[in-house]
């Protein structure tokens, strides 16, 4: 799964990079932040978070796209929740009534 994820992250930032280096077409943050959210919940994860910042500002996480003319960029990081965490979340099988 941690294979299959870093690929669905490649992709998005080689998608993002293209959008990105279109000049006539600035790609809104909020649309590709939405777009890569997409990506990933497909994959699976549901514990992540992504940051939108401006380009020249240290981050965290890897980044996954840039944005709004290269001005921003978007980061990635997977939220590593603890065991009791997961248990929590997860309904119990074989619940029926």
């Amino acid at each position: 799964m941690k294979r299959s994820l870093l690929l669905v992250l490649a992709l998005a930032a080689a998608s993002a990079h293209l959008d990105a280096s279109t000049p006539s077409v600035p790609r809104d943050c909020a649309d590709l932040q939405r777009e890569i959210a997409g990506k990933i919940e497909a994959n699976g994860v549901r514990s992540y978070s992504l940051q939108i910042v401006r380009a020249d500002q240290a981050t965290s996480g890897t980044i996954v796209g840039h944005c709004d003319g290269g001005s921003r960029k978007i980061a990635y990081r997977r939220i590593e929740l603890p065991a009791a965490a997961l248990s929590q979340a997860r309904p119990a099988d074989g619940g029926g009534e």
